[in-house]
């Protein structure tokens, strides 16, 4: 009986752990990273010069049934094609007046600003980096609805999620300087 529930407990304490993470695979599997099992996948393209996944990310009370949510896109551009390296070197554009952040995590070039979404001001994280050693450029959008219901650390949330993502990014793929 004690061996059952000394099993029982190693198995409760498994299943208790961090949350399951899923692999995902970008750059024809050049470029990985893992990501929380709830996001919900809405575009996965790994193969080719440009490759992207993007996620919807649950948590925010206030967007249930606001039509809004928080998504978070990885892009890859593979800076050997001069159409892909174009596109990863041209300037993001900038679809607001609202003042525009920029800072660095590591070797991460961080642009924060506002757009609009069908009605909606959304909050915007991109990240950048060149990985030499790959020779691929990774680009990650984190955008969130501000609503007036949002949780008051809403915001310290999504910067934490970021930070956590371009680790992985950076953990995963140890070339990345």
């Amino acid at each position: 009986m004690r061996f059952l529930l000394t099993l029982l407990l190693g198995l409760f304490s498994l299943t208790a752990g961090p949350a399951a993470e899923n692999e995902i695979f970008l750059n024809n599997g050049t470029v990985h990273l893992g990501v929380p099992s709830d996001w919900v996948i809405l575009a996965h393209s790994p193969t080719g010069n440009r490759t992207v996944v993007a996620f919807q990310i649950f948590g925010n009370p206030a967007e249930v049934g606001s039509g809004n949510s928080t998504n978070l896109a990885i892009s890859t551009f593979a800076l050997k094609d001069p159409e892909a390296a174009q596109a990863f070197a041209a300037p993001l554009t900038k679809r607001t007046q609202d003042s525009v952040t920029n800072r660095t995590d590591g070797n991460w070039a961080i642009r924060e600003w506002q757009g609009d979404q069908d009605g909606a001001k959304y909050q915007i994280l991109d990240a950048r980096i060149v990985n030499k050693a790959l020779n691929v450029g990774i680009h990650v959008r984190l955008a969130w609805p501000l609503l007036p219901n949002n949780p008051v650390d809403y915001e310290d949330t999504m910067n934490a999620l970021l930070k956590t993502t371009l680790d992985s990014i950076a953990q995963k793929n140890p070339e990345t300087p």
